[in-house]
């Protein structure tokens, strides 16, 4: 029932978090996106970062339920009536102009949202494809940790399913966006074809790696390394849950002076870079956490910030305005995907390292499964053999966090897709309108 329940969740979500953001640019002048765009991005980093926060509380002090009940998913809200969610339908009611994005058009020349030609329109197929792609290269690269090995037919019968959906997927959305149909493809193939937009695709799916990774993995390294409650573990998040917003907010207001994106990308690269580069070389202690660490923390978030703050204002400015909102759903699909993979593949490390250094005759097989299932057991170990698989923890983390620092490195040809020689001195950006 909650896989269920999840995958509902999931789905709202998902429409939720996509459709304000069309709404967003829909509703704000294209001159005022600077403004606007830096305090949505920073509304959605601050949000996205203060989970763990939020979680150490619920973990602490009451039940599990409650992370649940408090999300503003409109699905949780049809189940539990959720306070959050009721909160935020209330202001869209009541804020949101009457009729929009259609007020002071004839009601006879609105289209009907759920009328046969709109479905028609609908990628269906493509959107299986994507969802299947994806789905079975995640599990592929989790379950290849977990309970099967990487030669295990099951593991190369899902890398190969995914690799035959990624190229039907391509083969599909090449036929969907041709004029002949009348179908909205999920990914227009014309975005292969510009350059600087699909610079700023991998650009997305590469921040998703540390904006996702790190809000994740390092209040767990918090708790099984340096034993601290969940609670204590999301308050040490902060200086990357601060910086993450500050970092956009100030990407737009240069952006408002100057209309140059490509130096602000190169410098949330760069923070990001420092920060984690700096991250990966701490030792893998098991006692008390060095200050250094909250500094290193916030130069990676603000790094974060910059680069999924410009990301999100250029957007309208990169394609053609027919594809604003499936260009909107893309960046956010790339973002969310690169956080998938980059946990699945973190994860893997994790498990990989654990079984290698931690099985007997360190750890029993029960032991050691149950270690991976949950870090809680570790405090049910005798106090000398704790110390052994906290290190060893921490040496698995250490692992993870250089991974995320390559993914940082990749921004920068990501960053160069959106650069053109036009003479011996000049470069411009191309792609843009």
């Amino acid at each position: 029932m909650l896989i269920v329940l999840r995958s509902l969740q999931g789905i709202g979500a998902a429409g939720c978090f996509s459709i304000s953001m069309i709404v967003f640019f829909e509703l704000i002048p294209r001159e005022k996106y600077p403004k606007y765009g830096s305090i949505i991005s920073a509304d959605i980093a601050l949000a996205t970062l203060l989970g763990p926060l939020l979680g150490g509380i619920i973990n602490d002090t009451t039940t599990w339920r409650w992370v649940f009940l408090i999300k503003e998913q409109i699905g949780l809200i049809l189940v539990y009536s959720a306070p959050a969610g009721a909160v935020a339908i209330a202001l869209i009611g009541f804020l949101l102009p009457s009729n929009f994005p259609f007020q002071g058009r004839p009601s006879m020349q609105r289209p009907r949202i759920f009328s046969k030609e709109s479905i028609q329109r609908i990628d269906f197929l493509g959107a299986f494809l994507l969802i299947g792609a994806n789905l079975t290269l995640v599990t592929a690269l989790l379950e290849a940790s977990t309970s099967y090995s990487w030669s295990s037919p099951v593991i190369i019968a899902l890398l190969v399913v995914s690799a035959i959906l990624w190229m039907i997927f391509v083969a599909w959305e090449w036929f969907a966006t041709k004029d002949t149909t009348r179908m909205e493809p999920v990914f227009p193939f014309r975005f292969f074809h510009n350059r600087y937009w699909m610079g700023m695709l991998l650009q997305s799916a590469f921040v998703g790696v540390p904006f996702t990774v790190l809000v994740v993995d390092l209040p767990q390294r918090f708790q099984s390394v340096n034993n601290l409650s969940a609670l204590d573990a999301g308050v040490r998040l902060l200086p990357y849950a601060m910086l993450a917003p500050l970092g956009s907010l100030t990407s737009n207001l240069i952006f408002m002076r100057r209309k140059a994106p490509l130096p602000i990308l190169c410098a949330g690269a760069s923070f990001q870079l420092v920060g984690l580069v700096l991250l990966a070389t701490m030792p893998a202690s098991t006692g008390s956490i060095p200050a250094a660490q909250y500094g290193y923390e916030a130069i990676a978030g603000f790094g974060v910030g910059i680069t999924f703050g410009t990301l999100v204002t250029i957007t309208p400015g990169s394609v053609d305005m027919r594809d604003l909102a499936t260009a909107t759903g893309a960046m956010i699909q790339f973002r969310q995907m690169g956080g998938a993979i980059g946990l699945t593949i973190g994860s893997s490390l994790l498990n990989s390292y654990l079984k290698r250094h931690l099985s007997p005759p360190v750890l029993t097989t029960n032991q050691l499964s149950r270690v991976l299932l949950s870090t809680a057991q570790i405090q049910t170990f005798p106090p000398q053999l704790q110390v052994v698989v906290r290190e060893a923890f921490a040496v698995a983390y250490k692992l993870q966090l250089k991974v995320v620092t390559g993914f940082a490195a990749a921004h920068f040809p990501a960053i160069l897709l959106m650069l053109r020689l036009v003479g011996w001195r000049e470069l411009r950006i191309v792609g843009a309108r």
